[in-house]
């Protein structure tokens, strides 16, 4: 059995060189996140991601993060990511969208800190893991606030652009599990 066509509407998503959302979407995040900061007095926020885990670095770049990624926000400022693995910031600062991108140089939390010293931060948001010694660092110099609620309500309000991202990767599993990819010479397998 083959399964049903993609949604002509939504072929274009996948014939993109990489994947991403919109530049609307990519917006509509950064607004909702500056009205979450807003909300709790944060002047910036640190969006942290280690080892595939804290999906905020990719909800609000497109960075779909390995290693340690710390991305500084602030509404009025172009944000500023520092990724670990030298080897990882080509393709880093190729995906992350709107993002200043740089290395980590193994001490990423350092870079972070002196990041938003240099932007006059005081009251510093925080949204996705970080070990304890890493938020002890930042607690000496900021007063934090655990934004991990907020991003959490944030995510749950889908947009029209997250939905159909979600028709895609149902169409895709479809696929994988009733019929065969575009473009492959082999019969379809029955599971």
């Amino acid at each position: 059995m083959t399964p049903p066509a993609l949604d002509a509407r939504l072929r274009p998503l996948l014939e993109q060189d990489y994947p991403r959302f919109s530049n609307a979407e990519f917006a509509r995040r950064r607004g909702a996140l500056a009205k979450a900061m807003a909300k709790h007095g944060c002047d910036h926020v640190l969006v942290c991601g280690e080892n595939r885990a804290g999906s905020g670095v990719q909800w609000l770049t497109g960075w779909p993060i390995t290693a340690e990624a710390l991305v500084v926000f602030a509404p009025d400022a172009r944000e500023r990511m520092f990724v670990e693995w030298f080897n990882h910031l080509p393709l880093a600062r190729r995906i992350a969208r709107d993002a200043e991108v740089a290395w980590g140089e193994h001490q990423g939390v350092r870079k972070a800190i002196e990041a938003l010293k240099s932007r006059g931060a005081r009251r510093v948001g925080l949204m996705g893991p970080l070990g304890w010694a890493k938020v002890r660092a930042l607690a000496a110099e900021f007063d934090l606030v655990d934004l991990g609620p907020e991003y959490l309500w944030l995510r749950m309000r889908k947009s029209d652009e997250e939905i159909d991202w979600l028709r895609v990767g149902a169409w895709l599993s479809d696929l994988a599990t009733k019929g065969r990819p575009p473009g492959s010479t082999g019969e379809a397998v029955e599971v």
